[in-house]
């Protein structure tokens, strides 16, 4: 909506660099999200600008009355029970804990998620808390819980790094979720994966339903049985092909031999306004000293464990 952004990034700006994807179910709206590091002062504006724009989709989702599950690599330290040696790090570089918590990007997550510790009076437009972090809700005061760490410093082993990768959803959902953790065993990457699980059956409007009922088009599935198939008619309301630029089939070959103006790109984030609305033994504690990969440009393949409906759909961030 007019108004609920700073204005310090330009919209298009905030979107050029596909760090949102989202999917709209039947029963809850799914946002995949590759947040910004803050390698250097250049990409401050821009990551702040990107969590401000963040915190204002999914208050708007959940005003319109659905529901949401915000997974993905947020690239922001909750708490310092979320990472390795904050005191001591604190300490050597002249930072208070209050300090640290008032970092501009923590505050905004703070914000976002119920029991986030804010200082002070709250935010205008942030009065109240709308996700839960689920892996706090099912392990609270587990501490070493990092999903990620600085792999040119070797510092996994001793499990020296930081929790910035979650799964959050609003309160209308959290009851369907019978656990969430980590996968820190799980190698390959300097991250390690997060799931959450949910119930075979939900309760939903006062009656207790199949997941997959109430996650896929209507009239699929009925009592977790599969009735039909799926069709071009059971897109999702954000899916591309619903939108003119894409809704053709589309070649491999269209990005290399047409120029950016021609294919459509800069309509997607028009036409979807429609919508509904990383450490050492002394590990770094600061969000922007989180290890950083160039993330510029391409968005990580997240690796989430998820039994959502395939669907290709993809919308601008608001």
């Amino acid at each position: 909506m007019p108004g609920q952004l700073s204005g310090n990034v330009d919209e298009l700006e905030l979107d050029s660099e596909g760090r949102c994807v989202i999917l709209e179910f039947p029963a809850f709206v799914l946002l995949g999200v590759y947040s910004p590091a803050n390698r250097n002062e250049s990409r401050h504006n821009f990551r702040i600008a990107f969590l401000e724009a963040l915190d204002v989709r999914v208050r708007n989702i959940i005003a319109s009355g659905k529901q949401v599950i915000l997974t993905g690599d947020l690239n922001v330290i909750r708490s310092e029970m979320d990472s390795t040696n904050v005191a001591e790090c604190l300490r050597k570089e002249g930072m208070s804990l209050e300090e640290w918590k008032e970092v501009p990007s923590r505050r905004i997550f703070n914000h976002l998620i119920f029991d986030g510790s804010v200082s002070g009076q709250r935010d205008e437009g942030r009065e109240t808390p709308v996700l839960w972090d689920l892996c706090r809700c099912f392990h609270p005061g587990r501490p070493g819980m990092n999903t990620c760490w600085d792999t040119k410093r070797n510092t996994r082993p001793a499990n020296n790094g930081s929790r910035i990768d979650y799964i959050l959803c609003s309160a209308g959902v959290k009851p369907w979720f019978t656990h969430a953790d980590i996968q820190e065993g799980l190698m390959g990457s300097d991250h390690c994966p997060v799931f959450g699980m949910l119930a075979d059956s939900v309760e939903m409007d006062g009656r207790r339903v199949s997941l997959t009922d109430v996650t896929n088009p209507p009239g699929m599935f009925s009592d977790g049985k599969r009735l039909r198939g799926w069709s071009h008619k059971d897109s999702l309301p954000l899916s591309a092909r619903l939108i003119p630029e894409f809704d053709r089939r589309q070649s491999i070959r269209d990005m290399f031999s047409r120029s950016a103006s021609n294919t459509g790109l800069q309509s997607v984030s028009q036409k979807a306004d429609n919508a509904p609305s990383s450490s050492s033994s002394a590990t770094p504690v600061r969000d922007e000293d989180v290890p950083a990969k160039d993330d510029s440009n391409t968005p990580k393949d997240f690796r989430r464990r998820q039994n959502y409906t395939r669907a290709k759909n993809t919308t601008r961030l608001f």
